[in-house]
């Protein structure tokens, strides 16, 4: 019977030993409301402690109970950088307000550099004429960011980019479009708004036609160029690639119904022609596209014919990925080793019908070759 006897004595001071417990956390949190705590995240540069008090402005804040965690930058005068500061209080908005010179240090074009805004078009407000879309993008303008990226867009999205980001023509040089149902003319009309790009993503565009990239991609000034997931991609696209596009410095390729026949498209007025046989590295001349990185990425029609291609058309690749380009077998790496001995980064992951020999021939010919991706 003494156990049964201890067992509830025992649980007795366990209940008021919690009670104890809680009151002394609530009354430390009441006498510290409004002291600072060092947080263990430091912030390293001006741009991050920006960047940090930005997330903490807009976004909600977590909240345990009735206390929520709120941020701030403190600069250290010892170490010379800005450290992450955490406090704790009941109302914490009161403390996330900002004096106007803080709030105008938040919105120098200078602390942005680099980052990329991603703005998801469909959960923006229905409304062109709203005063929260008109303050979203004029934060957006205001902070002079050089690269946006937008995610489920449509036409109409794009005019009201026209009226409601009218520098975008000056400041953005990054443009990613990803998921969006835009059409040829909204691509179009997109590309005239941003007239400064010269580096484009487009994934998974759908309702993007090959004669609608013809009159797009006619921006000499692209020198960078992504086209993945969008179904209508052929060689037609690869043409208006090779022929409006002459500065192109870039190309990534996902694109399942490309073919060897679109990779001798590159040989044009401004492309080399490489005498190129196996057993002896090809030749170039001057005059060469400044092409020097391409990845085709899941291209399942390409053969070692189009590797014939490559290496006659773009001699001085020093980047080329050929992941998930199933039909390439040893003989097209041996082709490559032997004409393409530039490359500095060779991506044969994925091409299961490689075997030892293929690292053979890029062992023995491939001396400036400096990474290698063989996954399976």
């Amino acid at each position: 019977m003494i156990p049964y006897l201890l067992k509830p004595s025992f649980h007795s001071t366990q209940r008021t030993q919690c009670k104890q417990r809680t009151q002394h956390t609530q009354q430390t949190q009441r006498k510290n409301r409004h002291r600072f705590y060092p947080c263990v995240l430091p912030v390293t540069s001006l741009a991050s402690a920006a960047y940090v008090a930005f997330i903490a402005y807009f976004f909600q804040l977590r909240r345990k109970g009735t206390v929520r965690k709120g941020y701030c930058v403190e600069y250290d005068a010892l170490y010379g950088n800005y450290a992450l500061m955490t406090w704790c209080d009941v109302d914490v908005c009161v403390h996330l307000q900002v004096c106007s010179r803080w709030r105008d240090v938040l919105y120098r074009p200078s602390l942005w550099h680099g980052v990329t805004p991603v703005v998801y078009c469909r959960q923006l407000p229905l409304n062109d004429v709203d005063d929260a879309r008109r303050l979203y993008f004029r934060s957006i303008e205001q902070r002079g960011f050089d690269s946006l990226r937008l995610v489920a867009a449509v036409d109409s999205d794009i005019e009201t980019l026209d009226s409601l980001i009218p520098l975008a023509s000056t400041h953005i040089v990054d443009l990613s479009v990803r998921c969006s149902n835009i059409s040829d003319r909204g691509l179009e009309r997109l590309l005239e708004l941003m007239s400064s790009v010269v580096s484009l993503d487009l994934s998974g565009c759908n309702e993007l036609t090959e004669a609608g990239l013809w009159t797009a991609l006619s921006r000499p000034r692209i020198v960078q160029l992504s086209i993945s997931d969008c179904i209508n991609v052929a060689d037609d696209t690869v043409a208006a690639i090779a022929q409006l596009l002459p500065a192109l410095r870039e190309l990534n390729l996902q694109a399942y119904h490309v073919t060897d026949a679109a990779l001798a498209l590159f040989a044009g007025p401004s492309a080399t022609t490489a005498a190129v046989c196996v057993g002896g590295p090809g030749v170039g001349t001057t005059g060469a596209r400044p092409l020097r990185t391409l990845r085709l990425h899941s291209c399942w029609e390409i053969t070692n014919h189009g590797i014939l291609n490559v290496v006659r058309t773009l001699p001085s690749l020093t980047e080329l990925s050929l992941s998930g380009c199933s039909k390439v077998t040893d003989d097209g790496v041996e082709v490559i080793a032997e004409n393409l001995r530039q490359l500095r980064v060779l991506d044969l992951s994925w091409c299961s019908r490689l075997s030892d020999a293929a690292l053979e021939y890029i062992a023995c010919d491939l001396g400036q070759l400096e990474e290698l991706s063989l996954d399976r």
